[in-house]
């Protein structure tokens, strides 16, 4: 049997932030939807239980299996744009407009402690894997990296002449990676602040970056149309791919680092062999342009979010 996505589905929505209801139907391939206000990023918990979602309203934490909600986020006053679990699963960071992080017991929702110091809209989260160090991106066109055990911040990258768009670990926690407007990616030494490397490229910015889960491939995504895969190490552009486009295209790693997944424009993602730099499947159903990704840590789900308002879960059958 070959590796295929979805077979069977589930329907949910809500008419208000946290109110889930049973309704309609969804594309072929879906095995569920969640409807929640205009969808703005995801993020699974380490052990799969928890779906953190965040939206032009908030932020909200779920019951992954059954989409049932189990706290509310409220504190931010501007829409979430980013949201990571630590790696232990304990705290859940969230990143605003409102120009602050905010942690989170990811067990109660209550608020812990709020991260201030930026002076532009918060961006994108990332905990290291060892979650000793929360790193935070923002308009301001800084990289922050900071102390999730208080509110310290170690220090500030500054390099980019424009927005920082996207924030992310290597495998081994000596590397921040950053995607900015001005069309750059750099990679930082996490332990000096010093500029490792440049990645040139991209001929638009607004770039989103992702690791490979053995840190070797960092991935990036940008407005030229283009899906870049780069050799971590050296810098190398191992592969350039064409994909459709939004502000910010969309990369995630599946867990085993076999599949990547890109946000395609116009509700399309696009799945793809990252070995060979060829396209597995499409899975379409938004009504709207992606916003967010994020598989499940088995890789057996991949959650998609979008403008129109809904996370559409797909269902990935191994074949076993």
């Amino acid at each position: 049997m070959t590796k295929s996505i979805g077979l069977a589905w589930i329907v949910l929505t809500a008419g208000a932030l946290g109110v889930a209801q049973p309704t309609g139907s969804l594309p072929e391939g879906a095995v569920g939807r969640l409807a929640i206000g205009t969808v703005t990023c995801l993020s699974y918990s380490p052990d799969g239980t928890k779906l953190a979602v965040g939206t032009t309203s908030g932020a909200e934490i779920r019951d992954a299996a059954s989409l049932q909600l189990l706290a509310l986020l409220i504190g931010h006053t501007g829409y979430v744009r980013s949201i990571a679990f630590s790696p232990d699963g304990k705290v859940l960071a969230s990143a605003s407009y409102d120009r602050k992080v905010k942690l989170w017991d990811s067990s109660t929702g209550k608020e812990i402690r709020t991260l201030a110091g930026h002076t532009g809209y918060v961006t994108s989260v990332a905990f290291s894997p060892n979650g000793a160090i929360l790193a935070s991106g923002s308009s301001d066109g800084t990289v922050k990296l900071w102390d999730p055990s208080t509110d310290r911040e170690i220090r500030t990258l500054r390099g980019h002449t424009a927005a920082v768009n996207s924030v992310a670990f290597s495998a081994d926690g000596a590397t921040v990676a950053s995607g900015s407007s001005d069309a750059t990616i750099r990679m930082w030494d996490v332990g000096t602040g010093a500029i490792v490397r440049a990645l040139l490229g991209h001929e638009s910015g607004g770039i989103a970056v992702a690791f490979s889960p053995d840190g070797r491939t960092l991935a990036s995504g940008s407005p030229d149309h283009t899906v870049k895969l780069w050799d971590a190490a050296t810098g190398e552009l191992r592969v350039s791919l064409t994909v459709l486009a939004r502000d910010v295209p969309l990369v995630a790693f599946s867990p085993d680092g076999k599949v990547l997944a890109t946000e395609g424009g116009f509700g399309v993602v696009f799945l793809w062999d990252v070995a060979i730099g060829r396209p597995l499947r499409t899975l379409t159903g938004h009504a709207g342009g992606g916003t967010a990704l994020a598989f499940t840590p088995d890789g057996t789900i991949l959650a998609t979010g979008s403008e129109d308002g809904t996370v559409l879960l797909w269902v990935a059958d191994d074949g076993k």
